[in-house]
């Protein structure tokens, strides 16, 4: 069997044609990265001008795919517009030149034609040995005027760096999120890091960050304890606990003490859990995935629609939106400067102090000594005055 994923209108004789749009061509209607055939039951997958649609981080479980339909020494061509040569085009262009290139790059804006992605061609070299492919042929020629291509030929070959489909990530509701996405992908390494998680007990504490992934990972090794203990975890909403761990940790201390303190009040969870007795069940959380970066971009948020409160003039309220960006996020200095601003108008005097305290030594730590600094300084002379 060959196939040809991606069609669209390109029907190819002799292969199975595939496409996720209904108005394609296709012979069979599925999204690339989640391929309806069996292992090891394809000998040629064709991909021309798909991956770039894509996105950076799909692109890695549609190759997983391709790899898992692929018999062993099976081919796969990947065709991708050439985006180095494409930059070079852009530079040296004249002004239809220019606009050519750009719409290479970005694609067109026809529903379902936008590039999400352009891969260099080292990256793409790269992410084809992650898969597993040997590469064989590189051939460089024009799609059409002032359209450079770039088209790779490999072979299956080696183990791939992960297995996505038998972890389940390829289902996983991270691809409309870049952030989350590129967390799962740090999980995901440190899952298949080898010697990593020989021990079944530390490779648990995966669900300390995102349960689904321990149990599809659990699933793969056939050991069910840790399968039922997983998705039990899931089930009582374990994440949105972890967050909760978080939050109730000191504002005074810092951003890796309180999350480190939050993953040891976690562990004690997983040991019950192992025992047949998970934690009761509490409302759903922010994110599905616990972990520093998303507990900082979280904060984020909150700090956001914490400024846009401020600037109405409701302090309270914003102060409720700047502490609880604190509980996500101890280690921002704007946020606990305007923290401390609401401190001061409420005549919150002790409390407005510390909050300029914490926030000076955060962007005295951060490098950030500089005007904001030294206003903070100044405030902070002034309210400690006698008197005061």
């Amino acid at each position: 069997m060959k196939l040809n994923i991606g069609c669209g209108y390109e029907y190819l004789p002799g292969y199975v044609n595939i496409d996720s749009s209904r108005e394609s061509l296709a012979d069979k209607f599925m999204e690339a990265h989640r391929l309806e055939f069996d292992d090891g039951s394809a000998g040629e997958v064709r991909a021309a001008q798909l991956i770039e649609h894509l996105g950076f981080f799909k692109a890695k479980y549609f190759l997983a795919e391709c790899y898992r339909v692929l018999k062993d020494g099976g081919l796969l061509t990947l065709e991708t517009p050439h985006v180095e040569k494409t930059f070079q085009a852009f530079l040296k262009g004249d002004r239809a030149g220019r606009e050519a290139a750009l719409g290479w790059v970005y694609g067109s804006e026809s529903r379902g034609m936008e590039h999400r992605w352009c891969f260099p061609e080292e990256l793409l070299k790269e992410i084809l040995a992650e898969a597993g492919f040997e590469l064989k042929k590189k051939q460089y020629f024009e799609y059409q005027p002032g359209r450079p291509v770039i088209r790779l030929d490999a072979r299956k070959k080696s183990r791939p760096a992960a297995d996505r489909r038998r972890l389940g990530a390829g289902d996983a509701p991270c691809f409309g999120d870049e952030y989350a996405a590129s967390e799962t992908e740090k999980l995901l390494k440190a899952v298949l890091a080898p010697g990593i998680f020989d021990d079944n007990d530390r490779a648990f504490e995966l669900v300390l960050y995102e349960p689904r992934l321990a149990e599809a990972f659990f699933r793969v090794r056939e050991l069910d304890k840790y399968v039922k203990a997983a998705a039990a975890l899931g089930k009582v909403n374990f994440t949105a606990r972890m967050y909760s761990a978080l939050a109730a940790q000191p504002l005074d201390t810092g951003q890796k003490e309180a999350f480190d303190a939050a993953l040891k009040a976690g562990r004690s969870c997983l040991k019950e859990a192992l025992a047949g007795r998970p934690p009761a069940a509490v409302k759903p959380g922010p994110h599905p995935l616990f972990s520093l970066e998303m507990a900082r971009l979280l904060s984020v948020r909150a700090f956001r629609a914490g400024l846009k409160v401020y600037e109405t003039g409701n302090i309270g309220a914003a102060a409720e939106h700047f502490a609880a960006a604190l509980r996500l996020d101890r280690d921002n200095p704007y946020t606990w400067l305007y923290l401390a601003r609401g401190y001061e108008v409420g005549g919150q005097h002790v409390k407005c102090v510390l909050a300029y305290e914490r926030s000076l030594a955060l962007f005295g730590r951060d490098g950030f000594a500089g005007e904001m600094a030294e206003e903070i300084g100044k405030r902070l002379e002034k309210l400690r005055r006698p008197g005061r």
